[in-house]
């Protein structure tokens, strides 16, 4: 098993997008609620470099130990689970992230395992351990933290760290880790924290589903466009070309911009993604949900390079779409509701099936029609929605507002008679 040195990465504090009993919780078990609240919370140590992006979860009392295998009986994606314990498995003290050791894994004892999601069809399943935290899920037990995104603090010597669940921000400063600029997205920990105050929840964020750079750059005044997504079509209603637009569009916007790949071959996929991807560091790139596509994900995944299954319009694309390495999936919500399915239910379902199996692929909502879609995806849980123009337009317009504001003007130049 890895001994794990202590502090080897560290936080100063974190906001919890959910109530305060469900900060003990592995992310699978994280109820369905509105996040009306956050808590920020003191973190104290963390563990870092766990290898993977999808991580399963059970906490519980070791049943067995057999060699360097251990069966835990307990609550999470597996009620019962046999892992192994190797060389690059984790083995730490709940209370302060201290390392332990494999004599410490007795019978009776509580842990909670993180394990990978591939499994024997053994009963009980078998499975590779990635950590093993030692002690009774508390809030004080550190928990498993996979960094989604990298965000700037407002101090110059710290970074803010967006778990995949998006329920944690955990601000990592200087001064308890002397290398926290090399921490980047996809990075795993364990993080030990306890909460302490009440903070305000994130949102959804708004992406543009537009190749026109003169509507995006107005809409980027304002100050509420992260991203954007394109694909061919879009592309030709601008009358220009993906190498003229797509370089303006990423030098716009501060988050990801979808190009979408031509070829329909996985070997042609992959070498149009990586001419792409050179454009600039915060290209996606759009492939269909295709086979020769998914394909095309998990070797462009291995090599670093960031996706986004498109054309996704069921559970089983959006599950095999993650399962091959996608770092975003699209169910079109308006071409289901064309053909009288519910394209916000399937948004629903997947956002919570993520969710329960602790999935960090992000759901973005496209294929959105008109206000009612925006709101209610949002609702659903997406965690972007990808809006064209004309609805981003309807969004800020209301004629109560306009009534309003008609009348608090007459009644200021009443005021000056």
């Amino acid at each position: 098993m890895k001994i794990a040195k202590k502090l080897l990465l560290g936080a100063s504090c974190a906001m919890l997008l959910a109530n305060t009993a469900f900060a003990a919780l592995p992310e699978a078990q994280v109820p369905e609620v509105p996040a009306v609240k956050a808590e920020e919370a003191a973190a104290e140590t963390a563990v870092a470099q766990i290898p993977v992006q999808n991580v399963l979860v059970t906490s519980g009392k070791i049943v067995s130990v057999e060699g360097e295998k251990i069966t835990v009986k307990g609550e999470g994606n597996q009620s019962v689970v046999s892992v192994i314990v190797g060389d690059n498995t984790y083995l730490l003290d709940g209370k302060d992230g201290d390392s332990k050791k494999m004599k410490n894994l007795k019978v009776g004892k509580e842990v909670t395992v993180y394990y990978s999601p591939v499994m024997t069809r053994s009963l009980p399943p078998q499975s590779q351990a990635f950590a093993i935290v030692l002690g009774k899920n508390t809030p004080k037990l550190g928990k498993f933290f996979q960094v989604a995104e990298v965000l700037p603090a407002e101090n110059a010597e710290a970074v803010r760290l967006l778990n995949s669940n998006h329920d944690v921000i955990a601000t990592v400063s200087k001064d308890v880790c002397k290398d926290y600029r090399s921490i980047k997205e996809g990075d795993s920990l364990m993080l030990w924290y306890n909460v302490m105050t009440m903070s305000l929840p994130g949102q959804m964020k708004i992406f543009m589903d537009t190749a026109n750079v003169e509507e995006i750059a107005r809409f980027v005044d304002w100050g509420v466009v992260y991203g954007v997504t394109t694909n061919p079509s879009l592309i030709a209603k601008s009358g220009r070309s993906q190498a003229e637009v797509i370089p303006e569009i990423a030098a716009m916007v501060e988050g990801p911009v979808s190009a979408e790949v031509i070829s329909t071959e996985c070997a042609g996929m992959v070498e149009e993604a990586r001419k792409l991807v050179k454009i600039a560091d915060n290209i996606v790139i759009k492939i269909p949900c295709i086979p020769e596509g998914l394909k095309a994900v998990k070797i462009l995944s291995a090599e670093g390079i960031k996706t986004n299954v498109t054309l996704v319009f069921s559970m089983s694309q959006a599950l095999l779409a993650a399962s091959a390495g996608a770092t975003y999936v699209s169910p079109f919500i308006g071409r289901l509701d064309d053909i009288g399915e519910d394209g916000v239910q399937l948004v629903k379902n997947i956002v919570q099936a993520f969710k329960n199996y602790g999935i960090t692929t992000e759901v973005i909502a496209a294929s959105i029609r008109n206000l009612e879609h925006v709101e209610q995806v949002m609702l659903a849980g997406a965690h972007i929605a990808t809006i064209p123009t004309k609805v981003l337009e309807q969004m800020i317009k209301h004629q109560l507002t306009d009534k309003g504001l008609a009348q608090f003007l007459q009644d200021y130049e009443n005021s000056l008679k």
